[in-house]
């Protein structure tokens, strides 16, 4: 920007039969503005605006590279443009995202119109955040890294901690989790270098990184990141997020095999998710309190939870949730032996699962399936169910318990059938797959059962 900005300011300077100090003022130094005219320095925009305003031009003029004249817009179409600004920041905060893309589109036309499409980039954000706003993650994320740059240069680090912040849940939806991480620690280093008041969106950035530092395996640092977002929301009284760091901690505490500490944590959440009528939040509570309980083998207090976080994922349209759900009811009867009951289940989250297609759900629910097969005797059936769902935990590569369990099941099928060789083949790859598991630290275990997501 330097070169030709210090250029037209000095023309224009000279137009006006103004010296340095004259431009200068009281607000800066004729260094300053020495070092502008020279291309030394980039001025922030709200210098930008004080020198235009001594210039008498717009700051359009100044930063538009090609423009040989003055370009003059009328305060009525200005006072305009900003209210259309202030709209757009209202509808999206509010979430109304009813044909805000085409309005966007057309305000950036009659800017670039009327020659100030400087500022186009403002129009590049708002449609950003509606991609977010409406789940399209990939253009949210393309339409960020476009502008990150500009916000930079126009030293409005509040969008642009806005704009990583956008980034980096993007990324994470995206499975792209070092990508996330990246941009979410640079959203936390913007607020922090400039002092914004972004508390919400800090402790949301923190929550996101003890998420995804937790589906990698690092619990104890997701802990960290839990307890510093749960401080910055306790301070805040942000009690949706207070629920989110216990949800979080409870799901460290059960990977690193703290079962008494998890349940204490996922009750603090479920309270609080209560109290606020969070009814999400409720279900995701008992939903991973009933895993523990299992762990625990405490069968009626999981039926409980699972029974209930079924109700609520059916109330708030949430399938494939209630599936997950559905599925560990179906593993606890096939403990109990309840067959019909178990089956019962089993057909719920098929049905479930032909509008709305999940391979790990589904090969959840056929190592169930393989195992009541099994139980009741249909031997063969039984290992056309396992074998499926070992080509699906196989294809994933991140179901290692569960993939063990079920070669397990299919050797006690082979052998009973008469197959010891295939059964000994079945046998030595679920011990491969302990033994393995059993050598990895409990900070580099992988979890694959409770809902990480906050």
């Amino acid at each position: 920007m330097g070169g030709f900005l210090g250029e037209k300011i000095k023309k224009r300077r000279k137009e006006l039969f103004l010296k340095q100090k004259d431009l200068a003022g009281e607000d800066f130094t004729t260094s300053f503005i020495s070092q502008i005219e020279k291309g030394k320095l980039n001025p922030s925009l709200k210098t930008l605006e004080i020198l235009a305003r001594r210039l008498e031009v717009p700051v359009a003029y100044l930063l538009e590279e090609e423009r040989e004249s003055v370009v003059t817009v009328d305060s009525d179409t200005v006072n305009h443009l900003i209210g259309l600004f202030a709209k757009f920041e209202g509808d999206v905060s509010s979430s109304d995202y009813a044909g805000a893309l085409e309005v966007i589109g057309k305000l950036k036309s009659k800017m670039q119109e009327l020659g100030i499409d400087t500022y186009c980039f403002l129009c590049d954000y708002y449609a950003a955040r509606v991609y977010f706003g409406i789940s399209k993650y990939e253009e949210c994320a393309n339409a960020c890294r476009e502008i990150l740059q500009k916000l930079i240069n126009y030293e409005m680090y509040d969008k642009l901690a806005v704009c990583l912040y956008m980034m980096g849940i993007c990324f994470e939806k995206l499975s792209e989790y070092e990508q996330a991480k990246e941009h979410l620690s640079r959203c936390l280093e913007t607020i922090e270098e400039n002092d914004l008041s972004l508390y919400e969106i800090k402790a949301e950035c923190l929550i996101k990184l003890g998420s995804i530092h937790g589906r990698q395996g690092a619990y104890v640092k997701a802990m960290e990141f839990y307890r510093q977002a749960f401080e910055i929301s306790k301070r805040e009284n942000c009690h949706r997020y207070i629920g989110d760091c216990y949800t979080g901690m409870g799901l460290c505490c059960y990977y690193l095999k703290d079962y008494r500490e998890s349940l204490k944590h996922l009750g603090r959440a479920l309270s609080l998710y209560r109290l606020i009528e969070y009814d999400y939040g409720v279900a995701m509570a008992q939903n991973n309190m009933g895993m523990v309980y299992i762990k625990q083998n405490n069968q009626d207090e999981a039926l409980k939870c699972f029974t209930d976080s079924v109700r609520l994922y059916r109330k708030l349209s949430r399938p494939l949730s209630e599936a997950r759900s559905l599925n560990e009811l179906a593993n606890i009867y096939i403990q109990r032996k309840e067959y019909k009951e178990c089956l019962k289940y089993c057909r719920r989250v098929r049905n479930i699962l032909r509008m709305n297609h999940d391979e790990i759900i589904m090969a959840h629910n056929l190592e169930i399936l393989g195992k009541v097969l099994y139980g009741i005797g249909k031997k063969k059936w039984a290992l056309k169910a396992l074998k499926k769902a070992a080509g699906i935990f196989e294809k994933h590569d991140v179901m290692d318990s569960n993939l063990a369990d079920t070669y397990s099941v299919m050797a006690n099928v082979y052998m009973e059938i008469g197959e010891n060789e295939a059964a000994k083949a079945m046998f030595n790859r679920s011990i491969k797959i302990l033994s393995k598991s059993s050598e990895k630290p409990l900070e580099t275990e992988r979890g694959d059962i409770l809902e990480h997501k906050i």
